[in-house]
């Protein structure tokens, strides 16, 4: 009865190839284009953490209302 069990234990360890995740590292430096998006999460305009570049987009609009604040200013000045 013994050897038996003995046959299934052998037979499961060749079937499982631990050579697959080594090739799977190389791949990390495919993250290196990424850290660009980060510094959009940066920006206090881009709070947002979906997607950079929907973000992105309103930044834009958001520059020019900034000018209008400083031409109400000079209006207070005589």
């Amino acid at each position: 009865i013994s050897a038996i069990p003995l046959i299934p234990p052998i037979p499961l360890t060749p079937p499982i190839p631990p050579t697959p995740l080594i090739p799977t590292i190389p791949a990390t430096p495919a993250i290196s284009p990424t850290p660009p998006i980060p510094l959009y999460l940066y920006n206090p305009y881009t709070s947002i953490p979906p997607i950079p570049l929907i973000p992105a987009m309103p930044a834009i609009p958001a520059i020019p209302a900034i000018r209008p604040i400083p031409l109400y200013l000079s209006t207070f000045y005589p």
